[in-house]
């Protein structure tokens, strides 16, 4: 079967890049697993927060909004962008963070408001008395139900004319003068272009694909749930983040999402929690809440992957022909996605890039493939 492009890997960015690039082109979605959003996407704790990165992510973050909005009013399914706000809480040693934390900020528009401990509290009344001495409130941040999103995504790809592979692995992959031979169980398929998003996996594919590794580091971030009959059963307090992000816990459902804000560097493969960081996440959060943790659920880990600078890889490769990149987007994946399919598919159509997306000055060479691949090697 022959098509413009296959996208490879379908977790929510190349969900997000096939339902952009489907209204003016045939897109083949290949996944290897069983399920769309298996791996770092199905594991995510998702909160869409605009100070969230580095200028150029939170640039594609400010990108993202819009078409969010809009999604989320025509998919007809479950809404996927939910009130929440999210407070990053400061003890006394952190003072310094505090009166910093403005700097991260590089979007305008964006509201934060400062307060003491007292607040904080109110807000949210299991944090431990006296432990907190001030706080950075994000109002206006959001939830993501990431499955609803995801579902979202993939219907309006469907709905344009896409097709999905499931259970599909690259057996083979090589260019020719009619573009793109892929070998998958089953069957070859053709394809003018390559849509790189394989996640932890992108460097792997570049390789395979007769190119080179940009320098991607899949690093494991640990997830656990603690049942508490101190939590509330709706949602009412704010996502808790430490002001130097040691760790966060979010309110759900009478228990507390929290994980230890660990960055583990891994090779790629189907993550799986460490005891030890399930356990420094409980340590974080008595230190911080009043709660005595007797029980721990579920727990679970995803692969969050950065490039060294933290910023995606959103572009051509420069080396191989019509094998694009939309890789490296680490923990801003969920919030960031929509944004650097918009990115991606105005490089690929010769467009101008989304003015939403030109804020803090951001241009094409910042997402380039080829910035990491001359750092990396």
């Amino acid at each position: 079967m022959n098509f413009d492009v296959a996208i490879i890997g379908c977790g929510i960015v190349g969900a997000a890049v096939a339902a952009e690039l489907s209204s003016d082109r045939s897109i083949v979605l290949l996944e290897a697993e069983m399920q769309p959003g298996y791996h770092a996407t199905g594991r995510s704790v998702a909160i869409l927060d605009r100070g969230y990165g580095n200028p150029v992510v939170q640039a594609l973050t400010t990108a993202s909004l819009e078409p969010l909005r809009r999604l989320q009013s025509s998919s007809g399914g479950a809404p996927f962008l939910l009130p929440r706000g999210v407070l990053h809480v400061a003890r006394e040693d952190q003072r310094a963070a505090l009166d910093r934390f403005g700097e991260r900020i590089s979007t305008p528009g964006h509201r934060v408001e400062y307060h003491d401990g007292h607040f904080a509290r109110a807000k949210v009344p299991l944090l431990r008395d006296g432990y907190v001495v001030g706080c950075a409130c994000e109002p206006d941040a959001q939830e993501i139900d990431v499955a609803a999103l995801l579902a979202a995504l993939l219907r309006q790809a469907r709905s344009r004319g896409a097709t999905l592979r499931l259970q599909a692995p690259i057996e083979s992959l090589r260019h020719s003068m009619n573009g793109w031979q892929l070998a998958i169980p089953g069957g070859n398929l053709e394809a003018r272009s390559i849509i790189n998003a394989a996640g932890a996996w992108a460097d792997e594919l570049a390789i395979r694909a007769g190119g080179r590794a940009l320098g991607l580091v899949p690093m494991r971030r640990t997830v656990c749930t603690i049942p508490s009959s101190q939590v509330p059963l709706s949602a009412e307090w704010p996502f808790v983040v430490d002001m130097d992000e040691r760790f966060y816990f979010k309110q759900e459902s009478c228990r507390l999402l929290v994980s230890p804000a660990d960055e583990t560097p891994l090779t790629p493969c189907d993550a799986w929690p460490d005891d030890a960081d399930v356990a420094l996440a409980v340590e974080r959060l008595e230190a911080a809440c009043d709660l005595s943790v007797t029980r721990v659920g579920r727990s679970w880990a995803g692969l969050r992957s950065f490039y060294p600078d933290r910023t995606p890889a959103i572009g051509i490769d420069p080396a191989l022909p019509d094998f694009w990149w939309c890789a490296g987007l680490g923990g801003y994946g969920i919030q960031a996605s929509l944004g650097a399919a918009a990115c991606l598919a105005a490089l690929m159509r010769l467009a101008p890039l989304p003015a939403d997306l030109q804020v803090n000055d951001t241009c094409a060479s910042d997402f380039s493939p080829a910035r990491s691949m001359d750092t990396h090697n």
